[in-house]
């Protein structure tokens, strides 16, 4: 694809939500050498996290009250899957591993805004070169859902509109090109 439609080999990035972001996290453990950053929403690593050999930049939402794949880990009220999914701790800590970035985050709540029942708070883990290079979105409140855009609430849970999954992962994206190889 990448010459096929003359895509730039530096911005190859992936993103998923629920199933999509564990495919995504499996993408960028298995071809580490082309992805230059991943987006994952409401869900967690699948691979065994000694897997991933090579850093990888990480952006993650997760609500805490998902009922599909569970903040904590496990099978979800809702779930679709009779297995259990790996917790969203799991899953940053194996990135801030992989990356090696400092494992004490910069923690900051995100202003209330919209008055939607959820809370939003940011976790950022930088290596000495990147600021962000892990970047969780705890969604207190938060169901199944994408963070800025209210689609099938009753069935998926709440979705924030404290912040915009959108332009957040557009911003983390633009600032991880791939670095080109030494």
């Amino acid at each position: 694809m990448i010459e096929q439609y003359h895509i730039d080999p530096s911005r190859v990035f992936v993103t998923g939500m629920s199933n999509g972001g564990m495919m995504a996290y499996r993408v960028a453990e298995e071809i580490h050498e082309r992805v230059a950053a991943v987006a994952a929403i409401a869900g967690t690593l699948d691979v065994d996290a000694s897997s991933i050999r090579a850093p990888v930049p990480v952006v993650h939402f997760h609500g805490t009250d998902d009922q599909y794949c569970p903040y904590e880990g496990g099978r979800g009220a809702r779930s679709l899957v009779r297995v259990g999914h790996n917790s969203v701790k799991h899953t940053i800590d194996a990135w801030v591993r992989a990356n090696h970035a400092d494992p004490e985050p910069i923690v900051e709540e995100i202003p209330d805004r919209s008055d939607d029942g959820t809370r939003v708070v940011k976790y950022t883990y930088k290596t000495k070169q990147d600021p962000q290079n892990v970047v969780l979105y705890k969604i207190i409140g938060g169901g199944h859902s994408w963070p800025g855009r209210k689609l099938r609430e009753r069935l998926l849970g709440t979705a924030t509109m404290e912040i915009s999954a959108n332009e957040i992962i557009w911003q983390f994206f633009s600032a991880h090109p791939k670095a080109a190889p030494n």
